[in-house]
């Protein structure tokens, strides 16, 4: 069965982080910045989608940079942790407007692209249909 555009939105609300991290975690995990980080990209990010869909255009663009500047900084950290890998998926996500990642493999189906791709499949940003399985074509 093929991953749908309704499927792989799914696995995205999924990995989202709503609202800031318990203290708890926050202070235990060796990925605290970034899960810190990562909330602030959810709040951002959802109000960067709700100043897009009102009239003023100046609102918009402030939102989007200051989205832009958390995924900045959530490149800008290591991950230890998958959940630190999650944060830094949903920032592709963010990158890519929610939709699925398209690596545009087209024929250039190499290992290192392919295994790339299913780590974003895996991550739930890319569609894994796009990553066949087996020897490249």
């Amino acid at each position: 069965m093929s991953a749908t555009r309704r499927t792989v939105i799914s696995a995205l609300a999924g990995v989202a982080m709503v609202g800031p991290a318990p203290a708890a975690i926050l202070d235990d995990s060796p990925d605290a910045e970034l899960l810190d980080l990562g909330a602030r990209l959810e709040a951002a990010w959802t109000d960067e989608r709700l100043a897009h869909e009102g009239p003023d255009a100046e609102l918009s663009d402030d939102a989007y940079h200051r989205s832009a500047a958390v995924a900045r900084r959530i490149l800008a950290v290591r991950a230890y942790t998958l959940d630190g890998l999650r944060v830094k998926a949903r920032a592709v996500a963010w990158c890519h407007d929610g939709d699925p990642v398209d690596l545009g493999l087209g024929e250039h189906r190499t290992t290192d692209l392919r295994l790339t791709h299913s780590i974003l499949a895996d991550l739930g940003i890319a569609t894994i249909e796009d990553v066949p399985l087996g020897r490249p074509a």
